[in-house]
């Protein structure tokens, strides 16, 4: 066995106290049920409406691509003409009182 001095042990730094928390059984048991119950419904609801994986996977591809190749860079001589902007803004007010009222 390996005795240690007084001053070894003084200089060693103490462990950090651990804080103590209750687990909180029915909040952690309502938080993974609700969980698994989406994650059912989402599953069921797939092959319910009798929805092909594979074919759906494949779409987010073709929106990458659209998104890409005609959306972006932007045109700013396009972008920034008056009549382009108040539509903008129109639509973001159209949307704003759909939320506050619909």
């Amino acid at each position: 066995m390996v005795s240690r001095t007084t001053a070894q042990a003084r200089t060693e730094p103490k462990p950090a106290p651990r804080e103590w928390r209750r687990f909180k059984f029915p909040e952690s048991l309502y938080k993974w049920a609700g969980l698994m119950a989406a994650l059912l419904f989402l599953s069921y609801s797939i092959v319910y409406l009798n929805i092909p994986l594979e074919r759906f996977f494949n779409m987010f591809g073709r929106v990458g691509t659209l998104i890409t190749d005609r959306y972006y860079p932007p045109e700013m001589e396009y972008v920034t003409e008056p009549d382009y902007l108040s539509s903008v803004f129109d639509t973001i007010q159209m949307a704003y009182l759909g939320a506050l009222f619909g």
